[in-house]
C-alpha cells in the first residue's frame, strides 16, 4: 500500500497490482474502500480523469482523500493505520503488507511510529514504513495471532520556532542593509556639509557603498534562501486563490526590492550634487523600471518550467512576458534628438567611414535626463551623446569621444557584452539544473549560484576594462589627437564628480580603468611629452576654450527610442 501525501492536505492511497487484485477477488470494492478509509481516518473516492487512467496502469486500486491531513494552525497531521486491512488480507491469503508513505511537496515532512528509509544516494526522496509478516509454515494462523501493527503519524508544516528560524535570518539580510544605508547617508551628508571631503570623493565612495551592499545582499540571500527552505514555506502558505503567482517572483524580488529601497534612501546624497534629476520620485521611478526589466525573464522561465505539464499556462506566461517587455520599453523611453546635419553629423559620418561602418545614427539626450556628461554606443549602430557633454566640450574633445564610441561599434562591444549577460544567466540556470540532477543539497545550490554571480561580475568588469582600452586606442588612431583624448576624458570625469584614481580593490569591480591610468596609456600610445600631458590635464581642469558644436536636429516632437 502506498500513501502519497500532498501539502494541500489531500492524499492518494494506492494498492499495487498483485495485492489489489487479490483483495478485490475476495472482497467487494466497497469493502476495500471502507477498510482504506478506516486506515487513513478519512473518506476516499476513486481517482478519475486522465490521472486516474494513468495511475491504473500500474496500480490496481487508486483512491483519493481530500480530508486526510487535518491542519491545526501552521501544522497538518494524519495517521496511517494498517490494522483495518488485516481481515481483508486474511481473506485474500496475502502473506505480508508493505506500507509506503511518500511526501509529494509536503514541507517539513516527518514520520513517527516507524523507521524512515533513505535512498542509497543519501538524499531523502521519500520515506517508507514497513510492516512485514514472515513467510513461515502456518503463516495464516500466525497472521491471526500477529501483534497489531503500529499506526504511523504523518506530520507536515511548521511550528512557530521553525518559522522564526527561517524568517529571522532572511529578514535580517533584507532589513539590515536599509539601516546601514540610513547611517551611511547621514555620515556622507555631514561630511559634505562640513566640507571634510570634496563632493567627488564623497559621491564616488557612497556610490561604491551602494554597489557593495547590493552584492552582499545577494551573496547572503542566495545560500540562505535555498538552505533555509524559503520556497517550501511560501508553497505551504501560498496554496489557494493566489497559487498562480510564480514563487521565483517572490523569492528573488524580495532582495531586489531591498536594493531599490537602498537607492531611494541614498537619493539625498546624490541630490546634493546633482539636484533635479535625483528628486525622490525620479529615483523611485528609475529604480522600479530597472527592476521591472527583469520581469520578462522571470515570466519566460515560468513558461519554460510549466510547458510540459500545462502548455496553455505556459503560453499565458509567455504572453505576459511579452506584454511586460513592451510596457517597460514604453515607460522607459526617453525623448532624444536625432542629429540630421551640421558639423557634428558630418564628423560622425567621417568616423563611421574610417571605421568601416555604415552611416551611424547620432542621437542627443536633452534636458534633465541628459545632465550627465556621457556617451554610449548601442546596438543598431547608434551613438548617443548627452547634450550636457556636447555643450561642455570643444569640437576636438567631442570628436575624441565619438571616435571612442565608434571603436566600440567597430569591434561589436555592445553585442558581446549583451551576450555575456545572457551567458551569465544561462550559467546560473545551468548550475541549478546540474545541482538538481546530481541531488546537490539546497544550501550548496545557493552557494553555487552566489559563486556564479561573483565570477560573472568579475568576468564582465574585466571584459569591460579591456574594451575601454581598445576604444581609447581606436579613438587615438581615428583622431590622431592625444591631447583632445586626454582633455575630453578628464572633463567628463570632472563634470560627473568622479575621482581620477580608483581604490586598491575598486578597480576589480569597475567596468572602466581609472582616469589617471587611461591618461598614462593614451600618452604612451600618442608619444606625448610630459609637458604635453601636463597641458592636456590642465585643459581638462579648466574652462573649454575651443569651438563647440551646434546641434542640428530633426525634431524633438518625434523622439527616437533608445534600445
Amino acid at each position: 500500500m502506498r500513501v502519497v501525501v500532498d501539502r494541500q492536505g489531500w492524499a492518494m492511497v494506492m494498492l499495487d497490482r498483485d495485492g489489489g487484485d487479490a483483495l478485490l477477488a475476495s472482497s467487494s470494492p466497497a469493502e476495500v474502500d471502507r477498510a482504506l478509509a478506516r486506515s487513513i481516518g478519512g473518506s476516499v473516492r476513486p481517482l478519475g480523469g486522465w490521472s486516474g487512467r494513468q495511475m491504473a496502469r500500474n496500480w490496481s486500486v487508486v483512491r483519493r482523500s481530500n480530508d486526510w491531513l487535518h491542519r491545526t494552525g501552521l501544522r497538518a497531521q494524519g495517521v496511517v493505520n494498517p490494522d483495518p486491512l488485516r481481515p481483508l488480507m486474511r481473506a485474500a491469503h496475502i502473506l505480508y503488507l508493505v506500507v509506503e508513505v511518500s511526501p509529494r511537496n509536503a514541507p517539513n515532512f516527518h514520520l513517527s511510529g516507524a523507521y524512515p528509509e533513505r535512498m542509497a544516494s543519501g538524499n531523502v526522496y521519500y520515506r517508507r514504513a514497513y510492516f512485514e509478516y514472515p513467510e513461515l509454515p502456518g503463516l495464516i494462523g500466525r497472521l491471526r495471532r500477529a501483534p497489531k501493527p503500529p499506526a504511523v503519524t504523518v506530520q507536515a508544516g511548521y511550528t512557530r520556532a521553525d518559522l522564526i528560524g527561517v524568517c529571522a535570518p532572511l529578514a535580517l539580510v533584507l532589513l539590515l542593509p536599509l539601516a546601514i544605508t540610513f547611517w551611511m547617508r547621514a555620515r556622507a551628508l555631514r561630511a559634505m556639509a562640513a566640507e571634510e571631503v570634496d563632493s567627488a570623493t564623497a559621491l564616488f565612495g557612497f556610490n561604491r557603498f551602494l554597489q557593495q551592499i547590493t552584492l552582499v545582499v545577494w551573496l547572503l540571500w542566495l545560500p540562505l534562501n535555498y538552505g533555509l527552505g524559503l520556497r517550501a514555506i511560501l508553497e505551504f502558505f501560498w496554496d489557494g486563490p493566489l497559487n498562480f503567482i510564480p514563487l521565483p517572483f517572490l523569492a528573488y524580488y524580495l532582495p531586489a526590492l531591498t536594493t531599490v529601497a537602498c537607492t531611494v534612501i541614498a537619493a539625498p546624497v546624490f541630490r546634493r550634487v546633482w539636484d533635479k534629476q535625483f528628486a525622490s520620485e525620479n529615483v523611485v521611478k528609475d529604480s522600479l523600471l530597472a527592476l521591472a526589466m527583469f520581469l520578462p525573464v522571470v515570466f519566460y522561465s515560468v513558461a519554460a518550467s510549466c510547458f510540459l505539464d500545462n502548455p496553455y499556462a505556459a503560453a499565458g506566461w509567455a504572453a505576459a512576458g511579452l506584454a511586460v517587455r513592451q510596457g517597460v520599453q514604453r515607460l522607459g523611453r526617453r525623448p532624444v534628438l536625432r542629429v540630421t546635419g551640421g558639423e557634428l553629423f558630418e564628423a560622425a559620418q567621417r568616423f563611421s567611414s574610417a571605421s568601416g561602418l555604415p552611416p551611424a545614427d547620432v542621437l542627443v539626450l536633452p534636458g534633465a535626463a541628459g545632465s550627465f556628461a556621457n556617451a554610449f554606443a548601442t546596438t543598431g549602430n547608434r551613438v548617443l551623446l548627452t547634450k550636457y557633454l556636447v555643450d561642455a566640450l570643444s569640437k576636438r574633445e567631442v570628436n575624441a569621444i565619438m571616435a571612442h564610441e565608434m571603436t566600440h561599434l567597430k569591434h561589436k562591444h555592445p553585442m558581446i557584452l549583451g551576450a555575456t549577460y545572457l551567458a551569465s544567466a544561462a550559467l546560473s540556470i545551468g548550475a541549478a539544473f546540474w545541482a538538481a540532477m546530481h541531488h546537490v543539497p539546497a544550501a550548496w545550490l545557493g552557494v553555487i549560484q552566489a559563486a556564479v554571480l561573483i565570477l560573472s561580475m568579475l568576468g564582465q568588469t574585466m571584459l569591460g576594462r579591456a574594451f575601454e582600452r581598445v576604444a581609447d586606442a581606436g579613438a587615438l588612431a581615428l583622431t590622431g589627437d592625444p591631447e583632445a583624448c586626454i582633455s575630453g576624458l578628464g572633463k567628463i570625469t570632472r563634470l560627473n564628480r568622479m575621482p581620477m584614481e580608483w581604490g586598491k580593490w575598486d578597480r576589480y569591480w569597475l567596468t572602466h580603468p581609472s582616469t589617471s591610468q587611461r591618461f598614462r596609456e593614451i600618452a604612451k600610445r600618442g608619444g606625448m611629452s610630459e609637458e604635453q600631458v601636463t597641458a592636456a590635464m590642465q585643459a581638462a581642469g579648466g574652462e573649454t576654450t575651443g569651438e563647440r558644436y551646434n546641434i542640428v536636429v530633426r525634431s524633438a516632437a518625434a523622439p527616437a527610442p533608445v534600445v
